[in-house]
C-alpha cells in the first residue's frame, strides 16, 4: 500500500459516518469544542483513575487541546474526532460528546499510529467506543496507509483491553503485546495491532 503525500490529508472529513449505525457519527474536533470536551472530562471520575491528566483539567486546559488537535490534523499528523449521538444530519453545536477517538504520532516510516480513547459513562454499553476506533482507524488506514496501530491500556482498564481485543478479532488483525516503560502510577502494557491488507466493513 502506497503512503500518500502529506499535503493531501489536510483536510479529512469534517463528518465520518458509521455504516450502519445511525445511533452515531463522528465529528473532526475543531477548536471551537473546548466546552464540551471539558465538560466530558469533568463529568466521568472513571477517566481520573487511568488518565491522571484529567483530574485537574480546566477550560484552559481545554482549549489549548483543542487548538493543538486542530493544528495537528491540519499537518496530518493527527487524527481526532468527537463521538455525537444520533444523526449528523439533525446534530448541533450544542450536543454534548460521548466520547473521543484519537489517532497520534503518526510514523510514515514505520507505517505506524498510536491510538487513544474517552468515553462518556453514561454512553457505557452502546458500543459506541469501539464502532467508532473501527470506524477512525478503517479510514486512517485508507487516507494513510498505516499498517500497525499501538495502545498503550493500564493493565487493570479491563474495558479498552477488551475493546482493543474485540477490535482485533473483528477486523482480522494480528494482537502482540509488550511491556510499557511507566512513568506514572498505572502499570500498562503496549497493545499492538497488525492491520489486514483491507479492514472489513463495519457490521452491527
Amino acid at each position: 500500500m502506497l503512503l500518500r503525500p502529506r499535503k493531501e490529508l489536510s483536510n479529512p472529513p469534517q463528518v465520518l459516518e458509521v455504516p450502519g449505525e445511525p445511533a452515531m457519527h463522528l465529528s473532526l474536533t475543531r477548536a471551537e469544542d473546548s466546552i464540551r470536551l471539558y465538560r466530558l472530562v469533568k463529568a466521568n471520575p472513571y477517566l481520573h483513575q487511568f488518565e491522571p491528566w484529567t483530574r485537574d483539567f480546566d477550560l484552559r486546559d481545554a482549549l489549548l487541546l483543542t487548538n493543538r488537535t486542530a493544528t495537528d490534523t491540519l499537518r496530518g499528523d493527527t487524527l481526532e474526532y468527537s463521538i455525537l449521538e444520533g444523526s449528523s444530519a439533525t446534530a448541533t453545536p450544542r450536543d454534548p460528546i460521548q466520547g473521543i477517538v484519537r489517532l497520534y504520532s503518526r510514523d510514515d516510516e514505520t507505517r505506524s499510529a498510536w491510538v487513544g480513547y474517552l468515553l462518556d459513562e453514561r454512553a457505557q454499553g452502546k458500543h459506541f467506543a469501539r464502532r467508532a476506533v473501527h470506524a477512525t482507524v478503517k479510514y486512517a488506514q485508507e487516507s494513510w496507509g498505516i499498517g500497525e496501530v499501538h495502545a498503550e491500556i493500564a493493565q487493570a482498564n479491563e474495558r479498552s483491553q477488551h475493546l482493543i481485543a474485540k477490535l482485533a478479532e473483528t477486523i482480522g488483525a494480528g494482537l502482540e503485546l509488550s511491556d510499557c516503560p511507566s512513568f506514572g502510577e498505572n502499570d500498562s502494557k503496549i497493545w499492538s495491532l497488525a492491520l489486514p491488507a483491507t479492514i472489513p466493513a463495519l457490521e452491527r
